[in-house]
């Protein structure tokens, strides 16, 4: 007849119980332990919030723009409901009709920092011609990961992982196109 040992951990909402042969020069009886602080922060969910949430935690704005300083949401309500439907698991595509400088940008922007945190996976950014993917790729995004103390530990510190059209975080990569070049689209395996 095999001996039993029962192994029980501390667990939020109740004891496991793990049973099995005790293993030679084991004396059979209960047997408690926990896990190191550094096993349970990898096991650990991360907090599940909205993408407006986590900007208004996280994202902070250049000095060169119409409200510098840290995100606030209060000051377009109206971008709140488009940004938390991209983080829906059931959502596969948005359509946003808007008139120009009403924050369509930023929508996107505050997105790709929420998924470099929360969700990584690699990205591409689609522009109608080079010059904005170029722009758009050294200018905003840059400053957006340098800014927020969130965001910078992403960086991975070398030159090299900043070019005119990709930024390589230690995470993911976001990668930048134009529209008029096929080659440019072709080829990329991207999740965002």
């Amino acid at each position: 007849m095999q001996e039993q040992l029962s192994f029980t951990g501390p667990v939020k909402r109740s004891a496991v119980k793990l049973s099995g042969p005790c293993p030679p020069g084991v004396t059979p009886g209960v047997v408690a332990f926990s896990w190191p602080a550094a096993v349970r922060r990898v096991w650990r969910r991360p907090d599940q919030i909205s993408v407006s949430d986590w900007c208004a935690r996280h994202r902070i704005m250049s000095d060169d723009g119409p409200h510098p300083g840290p995100w606030k949401v209060e000051t377009s309500l109206y971008l709140r409901d488009i940004m938390d439907a991209l983080a829906l698991p059931f959502v596969r595509e948005i359509v946003c009709c808007a008139p120009p400088q009403t924050g369509k940008t930023e929508i996107m922007l505050c997105y790709l920092a929420y998924v470099s945190d929360m969700a990584p996976g690699p990205a591409l950014m689609v522009y109608s011609v080079q010059s904005i993917a170029r722009k758009m790729c050294t200018g905003r995004v840059r400053a957006m990961y340098g800014l927020s103390p969130r965001l910078k530990r992403l960086l991975t510190g070398y030159a090299d992982d900043l070019s005119n059209f990709s930024v390589k975080l230690k995470n993911m990569d976001i990668e930048f196109a134009w529209a008029t070049s096929i080659s440019e689209l072709s080829n990329r395996n991207v999740r965002y």
